[in-house]
């Protein structure tokens, strides 16, 4: 806007806003007074390592090569017997339902016969 369009009121504050202006930059001086910034710092030796130790370990995984794993040995969750679990749940589902005593004691056969295969496997 130029001063034309303002308002008398507008012009005055435009004056008033002006001289509150020159009035703080007047007394705050421009220039830098040392003592108030913190010297310049040498960079630390965590941001010279840091780089360089990132790069080694991207370049050790990438590098080496992976190793397969072990096929004459089987892993962990094929080691166990899982039919003797299955038979487990059956068992215990049974006795929640309150299932007949022929169907429970069947199941309980069927856990000795799968127990009895398991002493087999681990003494071969």
């Amino acid at each position: 806007m130029s001063e034309s369009h303002l308002t008398p009121a507008e012009q005055q504050l435009k004056q008033r806003l002006q001289q509150w202006a020159n009035q703080e930059a007047a007394d705050k001086p421009l220039e830098w007074q040392g003592g108030w910034l913190p010297a310049r710092q040498q960079p630390s030796a965590w941001r010279w390592l840091a780089p360089g130790a990132l790069a080694a370990a991207i370049g050790w995984f990438w590098l080496v090569p992976a190793t397969a794993p072990d096929v004459a040995q089987p892993p962990m969750l094929l080691a166990d017997n899982y039919q003797l679990d299955a038979i487990d749940r059956q068992l215990q589902q049974a006795y929640l339902i309150s299932a007949d005593q022929q169907h429970i004691n069947s199941l309980w056969q069927q856990r000795k016969a799968a127990a009895a295969d398991q002493i087999q496997e681990y003494q071969l």
